[in-house]
């Protein structure tokens, strides 16, 4: 396909462009309208663009289902765990408990659930090219870092926490902190695989992608953006613990269509309507049964990550040649994952809900100011802050974006 891109006339590669119009150039990450690629404006004949974005996201819970086909990421202790550490003299009130209430030795009576916190630190490099007035064309290399932290909790039942504490000889509050020690054995390598992790700088899939500029009717303005997805993130690991499930390491196609409405005095809205196909691979995860030593790997899984829709509008007031200030919403709804297992006659769904996303920024243009060719100025500075109010990606922290754009 990229040899279609590089060697074929300009009518080939627009003809190629729409006849892949049925994915979008939406990223995965919070809406990014300030990104050049998102607006309907395209690259002088000859004119190149190199941008810098940086940002980073906070996330809560990603982890309670870890590994793609894993059970909660939780240990569960049960009575004969609990009657091996008591002293032999004192399992008769256990022993009695437990046939008082018809439970059996293997039943749970404590479990400790893991709670993932968090932070990508993102830094996305890119370029971009004008073939002609209506095209343009360039890449963006998405560059992570991700440092993690858990917490666990413990649950148990009040009653038989009382039972447990007496037949140690012990407070209810001690024997509590005794079955979390017998937790803490797991997290304690798990936090170890972490450290491990926030050491490294991950490169994620490279994106190529393609505005062309469509017809103008009246004051309204229009372009069409394309997207290929390759993917260069790197392999999970499946014996890592603490491994999230993410939209990478698969191809995606993508088109969105940018519009824009000639500015109302100072005032203009912009905004963009998309979809995405992520196509199906194949990957090896990790398979758990409700423990987390009781594990194995499981090879050559069909993952079919699900297809992303998304519908945003922003509006943006000019305070001078200099400043804007823009708000807007976005919408994004992402369809299930779906997993295969051929050998076991399995499949897994994950489902997604909804998400809603507003977002306020700020821009200040570098250099000489064109009002007819506002991206003539050299260079120019962006800066948004995204805040998921409903979905899987909210949080109470929003996501802050730097943008850094040169033109020349």
């Amino acid at each position: 396909m990229m040899s279609v891109w590089v060697c074929g006339s300009h009518k080939l590669l627009r003809a190629f462009l729409i006849l892949i119009g049925f994915a979008t150039a939406v990223s995965t990450t919070p809406s990014r309208a300030t990104d050049f690629w998102n607006r309907v404006e395209t690259l002088k004949t000859g004119q190149s663009l190199f941008q810098f974005d940086a940002r980073r996201e906070k996330n809560i819970d990603q982890g309670l289902d870890l590994g793609v086909l894993s059970s909660k990421f939780s240990k569960k202790i049960t009575w004969s765990q609990v009657e091996k550490v008591l002293p032999p003299s004192n399992k008769g009130s256990i022993t009695s408990y437990r046939q008082q209430n018809k439970i059996k030795k293997d039943a749970v009576v404590a479990e400790f659930e893991y709670r993932v916190h968090s932070q990508d630190y993102f830094f996305e490099p890119g370029w971009g090219y004008g073939f002609s007035k209506d095209w343009s064309f360039g890449f963006r290399v998405p560059l992570k870092v991700t440092k993690y932290s858990v917490q666990s909790k413990l649950s148990v039942n009040d009653q038989a926490l009382d039972v447990m504490a007496q037949a140690d000889g012990v407070s209810a509050l001690e024997y509590r902190e005794k079955l979390i020690e017998m937790g803490r054995s797991v997290q304690l390598e798990t936090n170890q695989q972490i450290n491990d992790r926030d050491r490294e700088l991950e490169m994620g899939d490279i994106e190529f992608l393609s505005k062309l500029a469509l017809p103008s009717f009246g004051k309204w303005k229009w372009s069409m953006l394309t997207l290929v997805r390759f993917p260069a993130a790197p392999n999970h690991n499946p014996h890592d613990g603490l491994y999230v499930q993410d939209d990478s390491g698969q191809f995606d196609l993508g088109v969105a269509t940018n519009w824009l409405i000639q500015s109302f005095h100072r005032w203009s809205i912009f905004g963009s309507l998309g979809f995405t196909v992520q196509l199906s691979d194949r990957q090896n995860v990790s398979w758990r049964e409700n423990s987390l030593e009781n594990s194995e790997i499981i090879t050559d899984v069909k993952r079919d990550l699900g297809d992303i829709g998304f519908a945003e509008v922003n509006s943006e007031f000019v305070i001078n040649q200099k400043f804007r200030v823009l708000g807007g919403y976005q919408f994004r709804k992402k369809s299930a994952d779906q997993f295969e297992l051929s050998d076991r006659d399995t499949t897994w769904s994950i489902e997604h809900p909804e998400e809603h996303t507003g977002h306020l920024g700020m821009s200040y243009l570098f250099g000489r100011i064109d009002k007819q060719a506002p991206y003539e100025a050299q260079s120019l500075a962006r800066l948004q802050v995204a805040k998921v109010f409903s979905g899987p990606g909210s949080t109470e922290d929003p996501a802050a974006h730097l943008f850094l754009e040169w033109f020349y």
